[in-house]
């Protein structure tokens, strides 16, 4: 599903910020 790895994609991202 492309939805979902966009979604994922942005999990990650967003996991990445809040580590900073």
């Amino acid at each position: 599903m492309k939805l979902r790895k966009e979604l994922n994609k942005l999990y990650s991202v967003t996991k990445n910020f809040r580590t900073l």
